[in-house]
């Protein structure tokens, strides 16, 4: 796979404030830093949902899960059966 071509373009701010990226960028989420110089620096950005955010947080139950998923890409699962006692009805 080859690295994203990084390219300038110029963009012109409209009378509402808003600058339009396109397409490819909707739905995305970027956080914004305004520089003291007037620039401003966008940076693409993933939300994690607070609930799931322990995993990224703890090294080795992240890397318990990802060494599960190369062993079911190697097809080196198994079937453990249901869990559906375990499962909480309940959401928030």
């Amino acid at each position: 796979m080859s690295a994203p071509q990084e390219y300038d373009e110029l963009k012109t701010v409209d009378k509402s404030g808003r600058l339009v990226l396109g397409k490819k960028f909707a739905r995305k989420l970027y956080a914004v830093r305004h520089r003291s110089n007037g620039d401003i620096l966008l940076s693409a950005r993933a939300h994690v949902h607070e609930r799931e955010a322990w995993l990224l947080k703890n090294p080795e139950a992240l890397a318990s899960v990802r060494r599960g998923i190369e062993q079911s890409k190697a097809g080196r699962g198994r079937q453990l059966g249901s869990f559906a006692e375990h499962a909480d009805d309940e959401l928030d």
